[in-house]
């Protein structure tokens, strides 16, 4: 409830709203949720603290025209030490185990076979190729009343392939590292557990541990078309 009573924004013409934070469409205003609906982006000079609380937003006689005000900020010195909380270490333990490997082999072997021709041929037929098979010509002379070339025979070559399943057992190691936390003493300490952050755009514009009021339900996205702005610059 304080924290919402700070961030309320009243002005002239019964105006009232709530302050939501940084400006999407500028980093240097201040985006406002009015009652009415509307969400509208003013300077920080335009928004005067209230003693009994909240901010009071000077819009003048015009609501168009712009007003201009001093402007008056608090500058933060902040300094920070060294100190020792606690101390980590860290043992490495290697551990050994089998694993089965299985990988394909390939082994390739050579079928010979003899086929028998007989024929004739005017020249030395040339080595060919069928598929797999290399075919090698044999010839020979022989006696006849002419001589002549006689195909004796074909050396037929085919090479066959088998693939066979291999397995063989293979040693790994990994290693495995246990972590304790010790106090300024040597002492074991228990890990605490982290606070929770909040996202820059839930976060209270006067206390940023604390998440945003809402008052006028959820906030309507910049950049379609339904953020107005009361105010313009000449």
């Amino acid at each position: 409830m304080a924290n919402q009573k700070q961030s309320r924004v009243v002005g002239e013409h019964g105006l009232s709203g709530v302050i939501l934070g940084p400006s999407d469409s500028s980093p240097d205003e201040v985006a406002i949720a009015l009652a009415d609906g509307r969400e509208i982006s003013v300077p920080p000079s335009q928004l005067t603290l209230r003693p009994e609380g909240g901010w009071f937003l000077h819009t003048g006689n015009e609501p168009d025209r712009e007003i201009v005000l001093p402007v008056i900020s608090e500058e933060l010195d902040v300094q920070k030490r060294k100190r020792t909380t606690g101390k980590v270490r860290v043992e490495k333990e290697s551990i050994a185990h089998d694993e089965t490997v299985s990988m394909p082999l390939t082994r390739e072997r050579a079928d010979v076979r003899r086929v028998v021709i007989n024929r004739p041929v005017s020249a030395v037929p040339a080595v060919r190729r069928e598929g797999d098979t290399i075919i090698l010509p044999i010839v020979e002379e022989v006696p006849v009343v002419e001589k002549r070339l006689m195909l004796k025979e074909e050396i037929h070559v085919t090479r066959r392939r088998t693939t066979e399943q291999h397995e063989e057992t293979v040693t790994v190691r990994k290693e495995q590292a246990a972590v304790r936390r010790l106090d300024a003493e040597g002492k074991p300490q228990p890990v605490a557990s982290s606070p929770e952050v909040l996202p820059p755009e839930e976060r209270s514009l006067l206390d940023p541990t604390k998440p945003r009021p809402s008052v006028l339900g959820p906030r309507r996205k910049s950049g379609s078309g339904s953020r107005k702005s009361l105010l313009r610059r000449d």
